[in-house]
């Protein structure tokens, strides 16, 4: 039941998904407190807390306010780096990844959260989230069309003791620190967020290498002069350390739950990465050379990452919700039809329609099918969650019924 909430968002009607999209060309929402350059590799780079815009019509977040328990620390200078992060990797190999920033100040949103706890209720603030997770999408759906495969990095600053990187698998640090086997069981692979890569991973390796191998993200970091946990030089947080494993952002937007994207969030250290321009521009430099190295060494051939250099002009995105299992239009659903699209035969198929709370309304089965019309009672309108179940795997999307 988690997993359903957590993977909710709200498609939104604004104009984001309604237009050309050229590689290269920094795009904003109507506010213009978020900003996206759209890409051609199949990375994403999200900086959810380096904003710093602070405007009095948003109130600031406040446990009075919100409810609950709020965090509004800056993470200082990670926008520049993911600017940075761009330039870099537009040196190195000629691409650019897509790259979303949020410029508001966390004391007003935070991107990292659900939508509740990141706005408030401020409508202002709710439109700008939408926005910004919605970029987010546009990018994904553009990496699955081209590539089949991406790359999601949600890039962040802690304050903590330790100067290293830390890499979010959505693991815990108790997690980390048991043993290889558990690492490769069911259940620590369930909770990763790169599910999806330890099956599919070009060398065919196992959880463990992944996380803190030989040519695992951290352990590459380190080589590179950067220390991060987990890793082969470390392979773990202590008990009594400090350790960010991942968020909001990394269980949408990774493979833990579904889709064919593998995310992890980046916690990276003040001193010697964000502390200076000369620092920023160094750091970015050694993460752009390991995210190229990392993507040829687990997801794509170097081939198949080199067509991002023969890729310009303009892009249409189709309108559907292109992932992994299934693809569903129109969204949102006017007329009570919705045409879902299968990426191949099933000879069975479950199909299950919940509210936002987890309840199934509505379920239906199907035989030897790739292309359903599901007829939706009339009396539905909101924000819906599908799940379409088949022999071997599941997967859940969003829709948004306006009948």
């Amino acid at each position: 039941m988690k997993k359903f909430i957590i993977a909710i968002c709200i498609w939104f009607s604004n104009n984001t998904y309604a237009q050309n999209w050229v590689p290269g060309t920094t795009y904003f929402n109507n506010n213009n407190y978020v900003e996206y350059i759209f890409g051609n590799m199949p990375v994403i780079i999200s900086t959810p807390h380096g904003g710093t815009i602070a405007p009095t019509s948003i109130p600031n977040r406040t446990a009075t306010i919100c409810g609950t328990n709020v965090t509004t620390v800056e993470d200082s200078n990670t926008d520049d780096l993911a600017r940075a992060l761009d330039t870099s990797l537009r040196n190195l190999i000629g691409c650019r990844p897509h790259t979303i920033v949020c410029r508001l100040a966390r004391t007003k949103i935070d991107m990292n959260r659900e939508i509740n706890e990141a706005t408030c209720g401020n409508a202002t603030a709710q439109t700008t989230w939408y926005n910004y997770h919605a970029f987010i999408d546009t990018a994904r759906k553009y990496i699955l069309a081209k590539y089949g495969r991406g790359l999601f990095i949600d890039l962040h600053g802690h304050g903590h003791v330790k100067q290293r990187l830390e890499i979010g698998y959505l693991l815990t640090d108790a997690e980390l620190r048991s043993s290889d086997a558990y690492l490769n069981s069911v259940t620590a692979v369930s909770n990763s967020s790169i599910k999806k890569l330890i099956g599919t991973n070009l060398g065919n390796v196992n959880h463990v290498e992944l996380i803190k191998g030989a040519n695992a993200f951290g352990t590459m970091m380190g080589n590179s002069g950067y220390p991060s946990v987990p890793s082969q030089q470390d392979p773990a947080p202590l008990s009594t350390d400090d350790y960010f494993n991942g968020g909001y952002n990394t269980v949408r937007w990774g493979s833990r739950d579904s889709g064919l994207i593998d995310g992890f969030q980046i916690e990276t250290n003040y001193t010697g990465v964000r502390s200076s321009t000369t620092n920023i521009k160094k750091f970015a430099d050694s993460l752009a050379k390991v995210i190229k190295k990392y993507i040829e060494t687990h997801i794509l051939t170097p081939a198949q990452l080199a067509q991002c250099q023969a890729t310009t002009g303009i892009f249409n995105l189709p309108q559907g919700l292109q992932k992994g299992l299934f693809n569903l239009y129109p969204n949102p659903v006017t007329g009570g039809l919705l045409n879902i699209q299968l990426n191949k035969n099933y000879q069975k198929i479950i199909l299950k329609l919940l509210d936002n709370k987890g309840s199934v309304i509505m379920q239906q089965s199907f035989l030897n099918s790739q292309q359903i019309k599901l007829s939706l009672p009339k009396q539905l309108k909101g924000l819906f969650l599908l799940k379409i179940q088949t022999d071997k795997e599941w997967e859940v999307q969003k829709i948004l019924i306006n009948n």
